[in-house]
């Protein structure tokens, strides 16, 4: 448990955030929620969609609906909003990068002593940030080690770990398979939900089997099973390419984590199109950063690959582009999150990489203070 810097809930604010929701943003299908002690309610009457001119609509909530059903005890689940506001975009970003996985911030709102999901756990890591208002929280000590949900279902242990309130500003860290129960009070209360899906050794080991196929193409044997009789597979590979099966496994992570872009369009137009660069500030909107692949050569005295091409393939977020074997140190050292200043850099490089998307223009970079 502790509390959050003043200026991320500055930079945040929740007051504003909360509006600008529901004034001018649509929340679609399970993007929105009404739960009260595990029930869900109906939204019939709460969401409505507007025909536009295209398929879907726009789908709007009704504020006042929603603040009867919320008097009525039923808290709202809000999906994604680590894509709804820039500086929850760069939150998102940070613990992406901190954790190496795709990270989603939700938001919960109530006003009532009510219950929403009763005691549970969760399949993954989630750091709770309050916003408005206070929550009271009761975490529990996990029923087993390694909890997983095919193997433990939802059994908590109801052995007390923490019991207090989350006021405005406060933390909490919540590890996988740590029951908690949640209870709103008499007033008004929104808390973010940080989901953090760590990468573990279930995720590892599922990425190498996939890519024995690849690595063994031959038949492998089968398993009978017999009673009483435990069935047993021979590893089909050696150690040291298993080690590069581990790696493929968390390159792969962070190669599909995907951008996070919060840059100013603005900025980056006036940038591109005057030919502006050495006058303006960069930033990598890539989590995963990036990761390289080695297609044909050796590695140099850098420990840098080196192709026969002089080129190199490598990517971020899902895009595979080929750099220069000479520039890999420059690109590399942009996409560590931080603010740059494009005067640092080759002009060619920054312009390309902006263009790729795998590079915003910052309008201020004192408003991405929040740097790793």
């Amino acid at each position: 448990m502790g509390a959050a810097a003043a200026p991320l809930i500055e930079a945040l604010g929740p007051d504003r955030l909360l509006d600008d929701a529901f004034r001018s943003l649509s929340f679609r299908g399970k993007q929105i929620r009404l739960v009260r002690d595990k029930v869900t309610r109906d939204l019939g009457d709460i969401v409505e969609t507007r025909i536009g001119g295209y398929a879907g609509g726009h789908t709007r909530v009704r504020a006042g609906a929603l603040a009867a059903a919320l008097d009525d005890g039923f808290t709202a689940s809000l999906d994604g909003f680590d894509l709804r506001s820039p500086a929850t975009v760069i939150l998102a970003g940070l613990f992406e990068r901190a954790f190496g996985c795709q990270v989603n911030i939700n938001g919960y709102l109530s006003c009532r002593e009510y219950t929403s999901f009763g005691t549970h756990w969760d399949d993954q890591e989630v750091v709770i940030l309050q916003l408005v208002g206070s929550k009271d929280w009761t975490v529990e000590e996990p029923a087993h080690l390694s909890m997983n949900k095919l193997a433990h279902r939802d059994g908590v242990s109801g052995r007390l770990a923490w019991q207090g309130r989350l006021a405005p500003g406060g933390t909490l860290y919540v590890p996988r398979g740590w029951g908690h129960t949640v209870n709103g009070i008499d007033e008004l209360s929104f808390h973010y939900t940080i989901t953090i899906p760590r990468l573990h050794g279930l995720h590892v080991l599922e990425t190498l089997l996939e890519r024995l196929p690849e690595q063994n193409p031959g038949p492998h044997p089968s398993l009978p099973m017999t009673a009483g009789a435990i069935p047993t597979l021979e590893w089909p590979t050696d150690p040291a390419a298993t080690d590069s099966l581990v790696l493929h496994a968390l390159a792969r992570s962070r190669f599909s984590i995907p951008r996070r872009s919060a840059g100013s369009l603005r900025v980056s137009a006036l940038a591109l199109v005057a030919d502006r660069l050495n006058d303006v500030f960069v930033r990598c909107p890539c989590p995963g950063g990036w990761v390289v692949r080695i297609e044909t050569g050796d590695v140099d005295d850098d420990h840098l690959p080196r192709t026969e091409s002089g080129q190199m393939i490598g990517g971020m977020a899902g895009q595979l582009v080929q750099v220069p074997a000479a520039a890999i140190k420059a690109v590399g050292s942009l996409t560590d999150g931080r603010v740059h200043n494009a005067r640092d850099f080759d002009r060619a490089t920054v312009r390309d990489l902006i263009t790729l998307g795998l590079l915003d223009v910052v309008s201020d970079p004192e408003s991405w203070g929040i740097n790793c």
